[in-house]
């Protein structure tokens, strides 16, 4: 009886250093990326510390994106498909007759919240915008550099942060 007591001592042991229990996993925490992977679950979370810390204790988590805008921690199947994004979006303000509409407050970091009229793939923010200003029933617009994606969006909603975080492990 002891001396399988003492073997599984030494197992656990073995165990214990060789697979790396009880440490914690460190992650490199980039701004403006995403991972492509399959998202292999979501929660909520405050702040980017938070879902790094969920990942940390969560054995089958590789990798994480953090969505600053949702509050909302993605887990990921792996870390191989980086991403570079950044959001820019923008207002469109239209007059009465909308003979003359004029670009407003536009910039980076933000999404717009308003209702989705067109998704199209154009290469600039620029593009964009101008094809907002095209667009009678287009009243704001949100681009994402990197995916090289133009959302033009209908009336109402609002400009708001966004920003994606990727947490890749340190090697």
């Amino acid at each position: 009886m002891a001396r399988g007591l003492r073997y599984l001592c030494v197992f656990m042991t073995f165990l214990w250093a060789g697979y790396g229990f009880g440490e914690t996993r460190s992650f490199a925490v980039s701004s403006h990326c995403d991972l492509a992977d399959a998202n292999l679950s979501s929660r909520t979370s405050e702040t980017v510390e938070d879902c790094q810390k969920a990942c940390q204790a969560e054995a089958n988590c590789p990798a994480f994106v953090y969505v600053s805008g949702w509050k909302r921690c993605f887990f990921k199947a792996s870390a191989e498909k980086k991403k570079t994004i950044r959001f820019y979006s923008g207002d469109v303000i239209r007059d009465a007759a909308d003979k003359h509409p004029r670009l407003g407050e536009s910039g980076y970091d933000q999404d717009h919240s308003g209702k989705d009229l067109k998704r199209e793939v154009l290469k600039t923010h620029q593009e964009c915008s101008q094809q907002c200003l095209a667009n009678q029933s287009c009243y704001a617009f949100t681009f994402i550099e990197g995916y090289d994606v133009c959302w033009l969006k209908a009336a109402g909603g609002r400009r708001l942060p966004k920003i994606f975080y990727c947490g890749i492990p340190k090697q």
